[in-house]
């Protein structure tokens, strides 16, 4: 293994910041100001990142789970991006002439119009749910795609005769015990 240097501590650090932030659904350029790098950067710490995790899913239809984790990320991002529009105060802006009502004679201008009323009105909104529940569902997409749902977590709250709380993980005997045939 190679030796954490301070310029790989930090590349990894960003990159956990890059990944939440783009999960979260914003676009590389709001994430390269966030982090003060460049587009390109972040470009490459995403091409980096979801290396690691098709590196992560193991099986003999990689290529074709890649792209539908690819779909599922897009999906997800738009989802996101319309969930936050959803959220944006809603703007009404309602405008009126008055026309002054005089009788105009032969040979007489008609009066000048009164100013225009604009009245604007501003409602919060707390977002559409169902782009949540999209959101939801490429999540649990995503998890059962990478086999994430077939194992179960289990988090104790006191431990066993006073012992450390632990955190175990339970994975399914036949899917630890299957070795895969493509390797």
């Amino acid at each position: 293994m190679a030796r954490m240097t301070p310029a790989r501590i930090a590349a990894a650090q960003r990159r956990i910041t890059i990944q939440r932030r783009y999960l979260r659904g914003e676009t590389q350029a709001e994430i390269a100001d966030a982090c003060e790098v460049t587009q390109q950067r972040v470009s490459q710490d995403l091409a980096i990142i979801h290396a690691e995790m098709m590196d992560r899913a193991i099986g003999p239809r990689r290529e074709q789970l890649g792209i539908e984790l690819a779909k599922l990320d897009e999906l997800e991002r738009r989802a996101q991006i319309n969930l936050t529009r959803s959220e944006q105060d809603a703007q009404t802006v309602r405008t009126r002439t008055r026309r002054q009502a005089a009788a105009v004679a032969d040979g007489q201008e008609p009066p000048e119009d009164r100013p225009d009323e604009t009245e604007r009105t501003s409602k919060g909104q707390s977002g559409d749910p169902r782009w949540a529940a999209v959101i939801a569902k490429c999540i649990e997409m995503r998890c059962k795609l990478l086999s994430l749902m077939d194992s179960k977590l289990i988090l104790e709250h006191t431990g066993k005769d006073g012992e450390p709380i632990r955190v175990i993980e339970i994975i399914r005997p036949a899917i630890a015990a299957k070795p895969d045939a493509s390797e």
